[in-house]
């Protein structure tokens, strides 16, 4: 059962996966990253009570794009791979109306057909 949910997951899907976990290691680096220059300035003399604020806006600045544009993609992936579920139910619920009408007509076909030669 596990296997087939695999397979039916389509190639958007998973690029737009891809890209929004590439998103999300960019905001950890981008973190990791902010980190050490706001160490950097407080080695340098920085005293963070006074610049709180400043530190807090350039953290979040850094790192907010990112996470946004992670959970868009991540959320665009998931609504994808779920419409595309749905369509594939419409298809089969289609290709197995068909095929039951075809069985129908050939059952009813050959009920006339005995009918006939009574």
């Amino acid at each position: 059962m596990r296997k087939s949910k695999i397979i039916n997951i389509s190639k958007l899907t998973v690029i737009t996966y891809f890209m929004g976990t590439v998103m999300i290691i960019c905001a950890i680096f981008n973190v990791y990253m902010s980190y050490r220059y706001v160490s950097n300035l407080v080695k340098g003399g920085l005293e963070i009570k006074k610049q709180i604020l400043d530190i807090i806006n350039y953290y979040l600045s850094g790192v907010t794009p990112y996470l946004f544009y992670s959970t868009c993609l991540i959320a665009l992936g998931y609504i994808l791979n779920n419409s595309v579920d749905v369509v594939n139910k419409e298809r089969i619920n289609k290709v197995e109306e068909s095929f039951n009408n075809k069985l129908i007509e050939e059952e009813l076909d050959i009920y006339l057909e005995e009918l006939g030669k009574n």
